[in-house]
């Protein structure tokens, strides 16, 4: 069997190898893209877990502040009864008076020595 190599298909030989090289070069920088797309896509999924997480936790503050202004309220209001009641003023005179007349009067329960 002889096959006679001509010029031509060295030639051609030559630029299939040559685009080849140049595939191969292309592909190389291909796969390393697509590794670098891989670890963004990775960080992203994480930061849009880590953002859902925060925004439930807001969701829950602003609850809580919600509860705490109402609490804070009621409790204003209450204080607001109480001194237009004169409550304390008047329990706070209760008990002087209780303490004068217990100082003033002699125990009875006390005996000499």
């Amino acid at each position: 069997m002889n096959i006679e190599f001509n010029e031509n298909y060295l030639t051609e030989i030559t630029q299939i190898d040559e685009r080849s090289k140049s595939n191969s070069h292309r592909l190389d920088e291909v796969e390393e893209d697509i590794k670098d797309l891989k670890e963004k896509n990775t960080t992203l999924i994480e930061m849009s877990a880590s953002i859902k997480n925060l925004s439930e936790g807001i969701v829950d503050i602003k609850t809580d502040v919600k509860d705490i202004k109402l609490d804070q309220s009621t409790l204003k209001n209450e204080v607001s009864e109480l001194k237009n009641s004169n409550y304390c003023g008047r329990k706070m005179m209760s008990l002087t008076l209780a303490a004068v007349r217990g100082i003033s009067r002699p125990c009875s329960r006390v005996k000499a020595l």
